[in-house]
């Protein structure tokens, strides 16, 4: 696309596209957000044209549903020529999120929510159906989740009358049936649901009888994870919480071919607050020493870069600070919720911390205590005045972001001025945050559909290209430093789900390491010499050195992967339920 694009939409006018518009870009074409719309715009038109697309739109235009974001028009440039289309823009979080342990933890996404939400994407797909449409290729990719509310996306690639599909995601692919139709959507659905429910995919997990990439194989066979001779990593939710006429419908299709739709209704079995199940897979070796250092009086949610846990408390989430060994005074269950959905972010600012928050076009601040301090709890700042949508916190550095710029990326400073603390702008990063996905330690921008990733370290805020992640989408990513960044992402080429290990080769990312997962959710952290701790599979830890070559792996039956690390300046941790734990190798 040139630097500004002018395109016409009927009966809404001329807009003009320009790259701060952008958000990502797909096989077939990149999409842009303008005025409240997602504007698709098809890399070849012309063999989008004679492909029938302009008639497709039209058809798919007449499906409406709050769960499906179909297209609601054909967008065309200055000469009246056909090139994409427009539809609303989705809210939402990518549905992979749902099937983490963690994100679940933070956001208090239990078994009723996850059992909700299955069931409106089964209601989505029964209304696809009955306006006679095929979804096809309904991967997990291809859902965002709004709370409980499903929103499917890419309908664009769904079958509607004469308009056949060709694309399928390997991963959700029917081996038993030739022919795309209702059955092979239902399992393609069964497939998607069963991560959210359970965080592994229905034929994943350990199996005697198969290698561990050999997903086509245990689909072909019917080796799913209903098989008793399949072991799950401990970060696996237990299956006996799937509701139970669901359950048995999970079991005719994954092991005997059954092709039906899903149960009417359904609903979840326990309580929603019912506290996961560990699984042990051994006796400890004594490799690994587990050293209590304190016990919360709720359960532990998350803990953040800045050392502080997000806990249930009498009232909602409360905050402790585990360096002070003491409960931050003014953060309340309101403002974590804030945290959590990026409209806020916590900054440690010498012994106390500092919240800083989207009011408008400012910033406001308060500077926080801990409990037992002689100073006032609460502290306002100065307002700043800056546009922003979200407002992140990466390696410990807060960062505001501005989607109506290239240079978006707003790198914010909290300073003590006399006897104030304020909050300023430090720098900006020329990092077009529209189409940039934020995660652990690092982001990964979509330039135009080339990905480039961005890891700040030291003062600085670096951005080289990633090549090989072209045929990959991102789920989660980790970083600490710029020259080695882990990300967990699903390929395009076999629909399975990889932990890639990026190294900085010069000025570009090259993959030095690349495994095959079972489930994405990493548990790592890097400690204050560079050196990479991980759990990355049940009854072993993972050492590697981060700033050169060497790896190793640990084995202790005590580990398991539902091990929530963290670094803390003495050293790598974890939590449990109410309980944080230091980690160290012997």
């Amino acid at each position: 696309m040139a630097a500004r694009t002018k395109i016409f939409i009927p009966g809404k006018g001329e807009f003009t596209l320009t790259e701060a518009d952008h958000v990502a870009s797909g096989g077939e074409g990149a999409v842009y957000v303008k005025k409240g719309y997602a504007i698709k715009l098809f890399f070849d038109p012309a063999k989008a044209q004679q492909h029938g697309m302009e008639s497709k739109i039209s058809q798919l235009s007449a499906i409406q549903h709050p769960f499906i974001v179909a297209p609601l028009g054909p967008v065309y440039d200055q000469a009246q020529t056909f090139i994409g289309y427009y539809m609303p823009m989705a809210k939402g979080e990518p549905l992979v999120k749902t099937f983490t342990n963690s994100w679940r933890d933070a956001n208090r996404f239990e078994d009723t929510q996850a059992v909700e939400l299955v069931g409106n994407m089964r209601d989505a797909v029964r209304a696809a159906h009955s306006l006679g449409a095929l979804l096809v290729d309904g991967n997990e990719m291809n859902y965002l989740a709004e709370g409980v509310q499903p929103r499917i996306i890419d309908v664009d690639s769904w079958q509607i009358g004469k308009h056949k599909a060709t694309a399928l995601m390997p991963s959700i692919r029917d081996y038993h049936t030739p022919t795309f139709n209702q059955g092979s959507d239902w399992f393609g659905w069964g497939v998607v649901s069963f991560q959210v429910l359970t965080g592994i995919h229905p034929f994943k997990g350990t199996h005697p009888d198969f290698k561990k990439a050999d997903l086509v194989g245990r689909m072909q066979a019917n080796a799913s994870v209903f098989d008793p001779k399949v072991k799950l990593n401990s970060a696996v939710r237990d299956l006996n919480r799937i509701p139970g006429a669901l359950k048995d419908w999970y079991r005719d299709v994954f092991e005997k071919g059954v092709r039906t739709a899903p149960p009417a209704s359904f609903v979840a079995t326990v309580s929603a607050t019912a506290p996961r199940t560990t699984r042990v897979v051994q006796s400890a070796s004594g490799s690994v020493r587990h050293e209590k250092l304190v016990s919360l009086p709720g359960r532990i949610r998350h803990v953040s870069g800045a050392g502080v846990a997000f806990y249930d408390g009498a009232a909602g989430m409360e905050a402790f600070d585990l360096q002070r060994r003491a409960r931050i005074v003014g953060l309340d269950d309101q403002k974590i919720a804030a945290l959590f959905s990026n409209q806020a972010c916590l900054v440690r600012h010498g012994l106390s911390h500092v919240f800083l928050a989207r009011a408008g076009d400012q910033i406001t601040g308060e500077l926080l205590c801990v409990a037992g301090d002689p100073l006032p709890a609460v502290t306002a700042l100065p307002p700043l005045a800056l546009a922003a949508n979200r407002l992140v916190v990466i390696d410990g550095r807060p960062f505001a972001l501005n989607p109506g710029t290239e240079q978006g990326l707003i790198e914010l400073a909290v300073d003590t001025l006399g006897p104030r603390v304020i909050a300023t702008v430090k720098a900006v990063w020329p990092v077009p945050v529209q189409s940039t996905r934020f995660y652990d330690g690092v982001a990964i921008m979509d330039c135009l559909g080339k990905p480039f990733l961005v890891v700040p370290e030291g003062n600085a805020v670096h951005i080289n290209r990633c090549p090989a992640l072209a045929s990959y989408r991102p789920i989660s990513a980790f970083a600490r430093r710029a020259g080695f960044v882990l990300v967990e992402a699903l390929s395009t080429r076999d629909g399975q789900m990889y932990r890639l290990e990026l190294r900085l080769n010069g000025v570009q990312y090259d993959i030095a390491r690349e495994d095959v997962i079972d489930s994405p959710g990493m548990s790592t952290a890097i400690n204050a010499k560079g050196i990479l701790v991980a759990v990355f599979d049940d009854g072993e830890v993972t050492v590697a050195n981060t700033l050169g070559a060497g790896q190793r792996v640990v084995p202790d039956g005590s580990v398991t992967k539902d091990m929530a690390l963290f670094a803390l300046p003495d050293g790598v941790a974890y939590f449990r339920d109410d309980t944080v734990y230091r980690l160290s190798l012997a």
